[in-house]
């Protein structure tokens, strides 16, 4: 009998504890929570701004890769001084319908669309935003600063290891594999920069060139396939070329764009202009220059200074293919490769349509300056739009920011990383 009882009690012990064994283990399937579908993923970030998706994507994998792929589509990065005594951020990140959607209910984007950055006053205080690199980051510098910070928008992390000395001008690179900048120094040398592709260390050459080549008037540059094509004010085109090894020079062989101007078309604003406004960037493998086509509506009267401001109307653009084996510039109807180009100041590139949501190819996404002093600070603020080159005309262009204070906008693609 009490080997009985004995037995007995084990077994009822040997069963409870496997029982209990049990039902910890359906506890803890009840707990796991399956993925969500991705259709119902994608919903619920579609209705959450772009910095509040960016936190969420350590949620899931899921998760983490829908916002991912998010945050590839461009947008627009709008500086502006701190506005909220009780903020210290700088700028906004404003998202915009690719296909114009969001612009047709309405002449600006809805509020939800527009978020605060995670730009700090106290990190760029002095400085303004000069261009966007490839990896998502904000450059800001002043001529007369030794500061260069690259600054994320949407996570807030500074990075400012960049040794900066004496450099006065600097052109941020916007396309490429990696982030690089060239910049002038006050001994008039021109300095290449450029980070590997883990993006931790940067390198710096200064090339050998001619002292009276007023490097500090380039406007825009361009990164393809190993080589940095510059583009002067003066119409000139530089190349320098990453991939031979010694020293670093400037290869004048390029042929310069100012040809392309015609300076017959008397209703055309003046070639400096169109120079200053032109944007070289990199698409497929091809160097394209882009001008935009302005015409000269009227002109208005500053009250605020004793002079006048030109009001022009954006007609078009135009896409030239840089040839480099028989050195011209081939006018392009089409662009290859499902490609849609956005061009902005300081910051232009190419992408692939097919892979952004609303992105339509064969167009070109501009964003532009309306009437603008910088001696008064009058600002009527900036619109953004569509041409496309199939149909030769401007699809639309919608107004994000009022007259106000001045303020500077850019496209870039964001990233968490």
């Amino acid at each position: 009998m009490a080997a009985t009882s004995s037995s007995s009690t084990n077994g009822d012990n040997t069963d409870r504890i496997s029982r209990s064994s049990s039902s910890k283990k359906k506890q803890k399937v009840s707990r796991r929570r399956p993925d969500l579908p991705l259709e119902v993923t994608e919903k619920i970030l579609c209705c959450i701004s772009l910095l509040e998706s960016a936190r969420l994507a350590t949620v899931c994998k899921s998760w983490a890769s829908t916002v991912s792929a998010r945050l590839t589509i461009p947008h627009i990065f709008l500086y502006t001084p701190r506005d909220d005594a009780n903020s210290d951020r700088c700028g906004h990140i404003v998202s915009v319908a690719l296909d114009g959607t969001i612009g047709a209910a309405a002449r600006h984007p809805p509020l939800s669309a527009t978020v605060r950055s995670r730009v700090r006053s106290e990190d760029t205080k002095g400085l303004q935003c000069i261009g966007a690199t490839p990896s998502g980051r904000l450059a800001f510098k002043n001529w007369w600063s030794l500061r260069l910070p690259l600054v994320n928008p949407v996570t807030g992390a500074v990075s400012e290891d960049i040794r900066i000395r004496q450099q006065r001008r600097v052109v941020v690179v916007a396309g490429g594999r990696r982030d690089s900048f060239l910049s002038s120094k006050d001994d008039n040398k021109l300095v290449l920069n450029w980070q590997d592709g883990a993006g931790r260390r940067w390198t710096s050459q200064t090339l050998r060139t001619a002292p009276a080549r007023q490097i500090d008037k380039i406007v825009s540059v361009a990164s393809c396939n190993g080589c940095f094509y510059a583009l002067h004010k003066n119409g000139d085109v530089w190349k320098i070329d990453d991939t031979v090894p010694g020293p670093l020079v400037i290869d004048e062989t390029v042929p310069a764009v100012e040809g392309l101007i015609d300076d017959d078309d008397q209703h055309f604003v003046p070639r400096a202009t169109y120079l200053t406004n032109g944007h070289l960037l990199e698409s497929d493998g091809e160097v394209l220059f882009v001008r935009r086509l302005l015409i000269v509506s009227k002109e208005v009267a500053c009250p605020f200074c004793n002079h006048s401001l030109f009001d022009s109307v954006n007609v078009g653009f135009e896409v030239y293919r840089l040839d480099a084996k028989d050195r011209r510039w081939d006018k392009v109807g089409k662009l290859a490769g499902d490609r849609a180009l956005f061009v902005s100041p300081a910051s232009s590139f190419a992408v692939r349509a097919s892979e952004m949501v609303g992105c339509m190819s064969n167009c070109v996404y501009f964003i532009k300056k309306k009437r603008y002093c910088s001696l008064c600070e009058a600002d009527e603020g900036n619109t953004w739009g569509v041409y496309s080159m199939e149909e030769r005309k401007v699809l639309f262009e919608y107004v994000f920011t009022e007259p106000g204070s001045c303020s500077a906008a850019m496209w870039f693609v964001p990233s968490v990383v």
